[in-house]
C-alpha cells in the first residue's frame, strides 16, 4: 500500500514539476522574442533616446536647404504620424516625400515611389515580426495545453489510486476487526 501511494505521489509531483517548467519555458521564450523582435525591428534603446534627443533641434522648413542629418532627423520625426494614417499620415508621407526628393535631388513622383516602395517593405517586415510572434505564442500555448491534459489524467490516475487504496485499507481493518 506505502508503494502504491508513494507511486501516485511521485506522478503527482513529477506532473506539477512538469506544468512549472512549461510555463517557466513559455515565459523566457516570451521574454526572448521581444528583443529579437526589436532586433528584427532595428530598435535599439540608443537610437530611440538620440531620436527623442534630436527632436528638440531645428531644422529648415524647405528641405532642399537641410543637411543629411536634419533630413534624417525630420524623416524619423514623421514616422509616428506616417505609421497612424489617416490625414496626419497622409501629411507626414508628403512631407517625407519632399524632404527625399530635395536630398537625392530627384522629381516628386520618383521620390515618391521610393518612399511607397519603403513603406510597403516596413509593413511586410512588421506583419513577417507579428506573424513569428504569433506562431511562437500559439507553440507555446499548444505545449502548456498537451501537459494540462497530462496533469488531468494524472490527476485522475491518483483519484483512482487513492480510491482503491482507501477501499483496500477499509477491507483489511474489517477483515482484521472480524478475526
Amino acid at each position: 500500500m506505502y508503494l502504491l501511494t508513494s507511486a501516485v505521489g511521485g506522478i503527482i509531483g513529477g506532473a506539477f514539476r512538469t506544468v512549472g517548467s512549461v510555463a517557466s519555458a513559455a515565459g523566457t521564450g516570451i521574454g526572448a522574442a521581444a528583443p529579437k523582435v526589436a532586433d528584427v525591428a532595428n530598435v535599439d534603446v540608443t537610437d530611440v533616446r538620440a531620436e527623442a534627443a534630436q527632436y528638440l533641434s531645428d531644422a529648415p522648413s524647405d528641405p532642399a536647404q537641410m543637411t543629411p542629418e536634419q533630413a534624417q532627423k525630420e524623416i524619423a520625426k514623421e514616422l509616428p504620424a506616417l505609421a497612424k494614417g489617416g490625414q496626419d499620415g497622409a501629411q507626414a508621407e508628403s512631407r517625407i516625400v519632399d524632404i527625399v526628393a530635395a536630398q537625392r535631388k530627384i522629381s516628386r513622383p520618383e521620390a515618391q515611389a521610393q518612399v511607397t516602395r519603403a513603406k510597403a517593405q516596413f509593413v511586410q517586415t512588421k506583419n513577417k515580426t507579428i506573424e513569428t510572434a504569433k506562431s511562437a505564442t500559439d507553440t507555446a500555448a499548444g505545449a502548456a495545453a498537451g501537459t494540462s491534459f497530462m496533469i488531468v489524467i494524472a490527476l485522475l490516475i491518483g483519484a483512482a489510486a487513492a480510491g482503491f487504496g482507501a477501499t483496500t485499507a477499509a477491507r483489511r481493518r474489517v477483515y482484521t476487526d472480524a478475526v
